[in-house]
């Protein structure tokens, strides 16, 4: 398998079925030039159609998760936050589920890129924030919906129409991470949860994440149509059968260790 390289990120893997993909431009905090935008969603189609990868973990290099959108692009053709934009709705778009490693700051566009994944892990006194108003803009790749239907209108409101900053920890509190920990240890514990996730079937993987964004908006019955249709055609009896082996084995594995 044949990692592309690219200039802005760096992907590798760090455990069996996990895709790292690295933003890297920590010289600008990793912030979103077209360059980097382009090179991301590179990365996950990539991760999408030439890896075998079953999870992908997202992060930064230096100081910085993403430090929002690269300030010296605003005198480029607007097609510039196109392509920011495409690059974050790709990061849905893509089949396995995608965890979030805020192992630094994340402001503007970088938190709208974290609210795309499906889970966060923050640590606990990085700065995040929406501080966009406070010069006269506003989130403009998704972060404004996507905030809301996460942790609700009231509190999106709030993040967005003050601008303030907050932390991991806050975060935790106000449900845009789901796991906080020293800020040292995130891409680790990042790493650590894909594993676990990449143990298991692929498709149960794809397929969870499938009902769940789809089923969130749609009428109740119509969300368990989707879901029960969704699961009775995720596999077939073979790959059904290949996933319980599997599921035995490590079972069997976990007693071995334990004894």
């Amino acid at each position: 398998m044949s990692v592309p390289v690219l200039d802005a990120v760096v992907i590798d893997s760090p455990a069996e079925g996990v895709v790292r993909i690295t933003l890297n431009r920590p010289d600008a905090g990793n912030s979103l030039s077209s360059g980097l935008a382009n090179d991301l969603a590179s990365a996950l189609r990539w991760t999408r159609f030439e890896s075998d990868a079953r999870v992908a973990v997202l992060t930064g290099s230096g100081r910085f998760f993403c430090a929002g959108a690269d300030l010296k692009e605003r005198g480029k053709p607007p097609w510039w936050l196109w392509d920011v934009r495409a690059a974050i709705d790709y990061i849905e778009q893509v089949e396995i589920p995608v965890i979030a490693a805020i192992n630094g700051t994340c402001m503007g566009g970088g938190l709208e890129l974290a609210l795309a994944t499906d889970i966060r892990v923050a640590g606990r006194t990085v700065q995040i924030g929406l501080p966009e108003i406070t010069f006269g803009a506003l989130p403009a790749a998704g972060g404004p919906a996507r905030l809301a239907r996460l942790v609700g209108p009231g509190r999106a409101k709030q993040l967005v129409l003050t601008g303030e900053k907050f932390t991991g920890e806050q975060a935790q509190a106000y449900g845009i991470a789901e796991i906080v920990v020293p800020d040292e240890e995130v891409v680790d514990r990042a790493v650590e949860l894909a594993s676990v996730v990449a143990m298991h079937a692929g498709y149960a993987s794809r397929t969870a994440k499938y009902v769940i964004d789809r089923g969130l908006h749609l009428p109740g019955s119509a969300a368990l149509a989707l879901e029960y249709s969704a699961i009775d055609t995720m596999a077939d009896e073979d790959e059904r059968a290949a996933a319980a082996r599997a599921a035995m084995e490590r079972s069997a594995t976990y007693r071995k260790l334990l004894a």
